[in-house]
């Protein structure tokens, strides 16, 4: 994977406001990567901006005032609750002589579809240990 940048890693922190996610974020993409820096001046920033046929640059828009996202911790919920969703139609299959992890992933990701597909799919040839001992 090759991601290219403008900014300094130390300026992220003008794009990504809070300097933990910042750093986070930073940390996770260099880890075990080869960091590649050519001190050169941006090809697209050095071009001249294309003007309309009256010598006038078309109007920017102003910057986007940044506010508080919460929407990280609702999207870790959301992921969280989903990934244990998935763990029920994983054991109905699992038991039913089934691969778990692909049924935890089917599971995690289409669950409404997922269940009702394992509880009336028929068990594979070799059910898998349920817990009792059949004794």
């Amino acid at each position: 994977m090759a991601i290219a940048s403008n900014e300094s890693f130390s300026a992220w922190t003008k794009t990504f406001t809070d300097p933990k996610p910042s750093a986070a974020i930073v940390d996770r993409l260099t880890f075990g990567g080869d960091l590649i820096e050519t001190d050169t001046d941006s090809y697209r920033r050095a071009r001249p901006e294309p003007t309309s046929s009256n010598n006038q640059t078309p109007p920017r828009r102003p910057p986007l005032e940044q506010e508080p996202s919460h929407e990280i911790p609702a999207l870790g919920l959301t992921v969280g609750f989903a990934a244990c969703l998935g763990v029920i139609p994983a054991v109905i299959a699992h038991r039913k002589g089934h691969d778990w992890l692909f049924w935890w992933v089917f599971g995690t990701t289409m669950f409404i579809v997922a269940l009702p597909t394992a509880l009336l799919m028929k068990p594979t040839g070799n059910p898998r240990n349920t817990g009792s001992s059949g004794v």
